[in-house]
């Protein structure tokens, strides 16, 4: 079958009717309700991290005509699936983001124009500043915020740093979900927190992690992303609240406010 998408909302054109159960494998996210479209009832349904089984639908297909029929699924977030010479999950399974201890994306960066990249790579990427003069541009992430610079890079090979800030409430400890495909190095305050420079595509949400401790006050985010001729399309960046700041009964996550570029 084929897949189409409208925010968590998905529907699976299925045009080889299966019976009453459709098994689907390698889908990451968590799946909310199911019903045949437009007008079926809600069917029952099992999930595990690599299968999806949707149980009681028609023996045949509900339309006689196309022979196609049509299942709707609502998700907790926008599904992937993922098949590499067959159905297997990627190198790490995607983190669900829809957590209530876990911030929404930050949205607003500085990207700067391609810059040189050291011998070593990503993994001795310089810090800079939002002072140094590298042709920054203001960038927004997308409803999932997968911040895509792709149109800045092209297929050029080198360095994008990725500037924002964020102002702490509470002191307490994050865990930092960074989502890339080309390499990376994170600098928080100036300081190296976290290098991962190998590129993988697609480029995920939370593919490479680091926890930190924050105190109250603001703090400086810098990335360096590897272009990689083209393979580094942009990053992907939430919070994790744990310890004394996540959600309680009565009270929400404790979450920093992400105040936009440095």
């Amino acid at each position: 079958g084929n897949w189409t998408r409208k925010g968590n909302r998905v529907y699976f054109w299925c045009s080889r009717w299966p019976g009453k159960q459709l098994a689907i494998a390698a889908v990451q996210g968590k799946l909310l309700s199911a019903r045949v479209y437009p007008n079926g009832k809600p069917l029952s349904f099992e999930q595990t991290e690599n299968r999806l089984l949707i149980k009681g639908l028609p023996e045949q297909c509900p339309d006689q005509v196309a022979r196609v029929g049509v299942v709707e699924m609502e998700f907790s977030r926008p599904p992937q699936q993922y098949f590499n010479m067959g159905p297997v999950l990627p190198d790490f399974t995607p983190v669900d983001m829809s957590d209530v201890n876990i911030s929404e994306p930050v949205l607003n960066w500085l990207a700067s124009r391609v810059q040189p990249k050291p011998e070593g790579g990503v993994a001795e990427a310089p810090l800079v500043q939002t002072s140094d003069g590298l042709g920054w541009t203001r960038v927004k992430g997308d409803h999932d915020g997968f911040v895509n610079v792709h149109d800045i890079a092209g297929e050029s090979d080198g360095l994008i740093y990725f500037s924002t800030s964020l102002t702490v409430k509470k002191q307490g400890t994050y865990k930092w979900h960074v989502g890339h495909d080309g390499g990376v190095r994170v600098f928080v305050d100036g300081k190296p927190v976290l290098c991962e420079p190998v590129t993988r595509n697609p480029a995920m949400s939370g593919r490479s992690n680091v926890t930190l401790e924050l105190t109250p006050g603001r703090h400086d985010v810098m990335i360096a992303m590897d272009t990689a001729t083209g393979r580094g399309w942009g990053i992907f960046l939430h919070l994790e609240a744990t310890g004394s700041l996540v959600a309680k009964k009565d009270k929400k996550a404790v979450f920093p406010v992400f105040g936009g570029p440095a």
